[in-house]
């Protein structure tokens, strides 16, 4: 009586006339605390690693080697202790962030994961990842492949129809709606161009901007600027967003010191060169801002081509100027640069990015409901922590009470109320 209950399996059909044989794929599942052995009772006992394999044979192997392990939960923390009230804890130095592990899932129709998809419908691969960051790895060869659905009989003569089951799963953050999908959209963009200008005797170029839609409290932004080929050896490109300071570029925020090139460094005539751009302070609605692009360091021997607008496009445009290391700041011409700026938008609420909250449901449509209250909602992962300041007092005088580890169990039945 302590679980919930669902209808995973419908009644069968009537039989039709005897067909040859047919094949049943089995799933085998069993866990182990080391990656070495079983645990307890012959491996059915949750543990640190997660083994399955599958095959045509309804009994489990006791061979620990036929199965495929992966490591489902990390290593338990040091014990605590009850602290005293009136006692520095602290050293001076910051302790490190703790870190989250995410496993993931995906299905194939073929052995190498390629090409891979979130829904579970008719494939005969599952794929297994774990990372520690909330994004899913896009390239199939992340995860781990293992067969779960096995190749059909020979069918038989047609009986009358059953009925197929199928579960789904959703996510939520709150309890209360599904979890968001994410994308990039393009909100400032100036794409007429005139002429082409190299960047010549200047190792720095900068292009203004002020946020606009999803821009605004953005972290992370992702730039474009059109290319127009380069003289000497592609240059590694530093990619900045800098503060104003009266008309020009004055004080970087980007997180990491420059951004990240995706693809190309420097795309040929005409194509787009691109970065993703973390900030360390979140963009502010009205404030002027400036795109920073140098090429390695500042030499200039390696000069990058770009486009430039003729025309003021960009309604809250902020003319192109160019430097010399920083030093000093100048108009470089009327126009300004041939660029776009995207920022991180939601696409649709659909419950597929995984939150602190799984939904499920059982029914015989391979479609997942839209209706927040078709799932049944059971929380999987508990709140942040956060960082304790030295000087602060923490304590209200009172003893706290000792923390409980949560786990998820699941277990089946022939029948509703679960018994047995």
């Amino acid at each position: 009586t302590a679980y919930s209950w669902s209808l995973i399996k419908g009644q069968d059909g009537v039989p039709g006339e005897k067909g040859a044989d047919g094949r049943t794929s089995y799933l085998h599942i069993k866990y182990s605390d080391d990656g070495v052995t079983f645990t307890a009772n012959n491996g059915e006992t949750p543990g640190t690693y997660i083994g399955t394999y599958v095959d045509f044979n309804p009994v489990d192997s006791t061979d620990f080697n036929a199965y495929t392990w992966n490591k489902i939960r990390g290593e338990d923390g040091k014990d605590g202790y009850t602290p005293v009230k009136g006692t520095d804890y602290f050293d001076g130095v910051d302790g490190q962030d703790g870190v989250s592990s995410y496993l993931w899932v995906r299905y194939s129709q073929n052995a190498d994961g390629n090409p891979m998809t979130t829904d579970p419908t008719d494939a005969k691969y599952i794929g297994i990842a774990t990372t520690t960051t909330a994004s899913a790895p896009t390239d199939y060869t992340d995860y781990s492949w293992s067969l779960i659905k096995g190749s059909d009989g020979i069918p038989g003569e047609p009986g009358a129809d059953g009925r197929t089951s199928y579960l789904h799963i959703k996510y939520s953050d709150d309890g209360e709606t599904f979890t968001p999908t994410w994308d990039w959209e393009t909100e400032i963009e100036n794409v007429t161009y005139a002429y082409v200008q190299s960047l010549h005797g200047t190792s720095w170029a900068a292009q203004g901007f002020k946020p606009t839609e999803n821009l605004v409290g953005a972290t992370t932004i992702k730039a474009s600027l059109m290319s127009y080929g380069y003289v000497g050896v592609p240059p590694d490109t530093y990619w900045h967003v800098y503060t104003d300071n009266n008309g020009v570029p004055g004080v970087s925020i980007s997180q990491n010191g420059f951004g990240t090139v995706l693809g190309v460094d420097w795309a040929e005539n005409f194509s787009w060169s691109t970065a993703e751009i973390k900030l360390s302070e979140p963009l502010q609605e009205g404030q002027q801002y400036w795109l920073v692009v140098m090429s390695e360091n500042g030499n200039s021997s390696n000069r990058v081509k770009a486009t430039y607008s003729g025309s003021d496009v960009y309604a809250d445009g902020y003319r192109c100027t160019s430097s010399t290391k920083g030093a000093t700041w100048s108009k470089s011409l009327d126009g300004d640069l041939t660029f776009k700026i995207e920022g991180y938008n939601i696409v649709s609420y659909d419950g597929e990015t995984p939150g602190k909250y799984i939904g499920t449901y059982v029914d015989f449509n391979p479609v997942d409901s839209t209706d927040f209250n078709a799932y049944t909602w059971n929380k999987v992962r508990g709140e942040d922590g956060y960082t304790p300041i030295k000087g602060v007092d923490y304590f209200d005088g009172v003893d706290g009470q000792d923390g409980t580890s949560a786990y998820l169990w699941v277990r089946y039945s022939q029948n509703a109320n679960g018994n047995p």
